[in-house]
């Protein structure tokens, strides 16, 4: 019995031998002026194949393509999150250079009853801390109020 050879498997092929199967491709080699015919089903098989491997090669693109997407998604909200997170750490480091330059930096005891322990926020005449209240023995948000010393003891005492 004679066998050729497609795509990986072998297959009978009918009509005998492998040499009368060399002899047919010669014999119709010779007919052809030594150019091979190719018979109208096979041509039909492979423009199915060139179809198929269109089909896939059109969704393998189109996985990588949602796979990129899908990266670059993730890659922008990563992006948003890092940016959040360095304007948080400016905002820290803004606060802290605020505190280290507050007339309150070594935490005097307020009014003997709030100790400051650290600068929540500065604005122009006043400043945010949060404390601990000796009276109530929990924190505490404690504004001072920054008063100019130029002005008069009733404008002081009514800011």
């Amino acid at each position: 019995d004679g066998f050729s050879i497609t795509a990986g498997k072998k297959r009978p092929r009918p009509g005998g031998s492998d040499e009368e199967s060399v002899k047919q491709s010669h014999k119709h080699a010779s007919h052809n002026n030594g150019k091979h015919r190719i018979k109208p089903e096979v041509k039909a098989n492979k423009n199915k194949m060139d179809a198929l491997d269109v089909i896939q090669e059109e969704l393998s693109v189109q996985r990588h393509l949602s796979n990129l997407k899908l990266r670059e998604n993730d890659l922008s909200k990563e992006e948003v999150a890092l940016h959040e997170g360095k304007q948080r750490h400016i905002r820290a480091l803004k606060r802290l250079a605020s505190e280290d330059s507050s007339r309150f930096k070594d935490r005097p005891k307020l009014n003997d009853r709030y100790i400051p322990l650290s600068l929540l926020g500065k604005g122009g005449f006043s400043e945010v801390w949060r404390a601990y209240d000796l009276q109530l023995l929990q924190e505490v948000a404690v504004k001072i109020h920054q008063v100019d010393s130029r002005w008069s003891e009733s404008k002081k005492e009514n800011y």
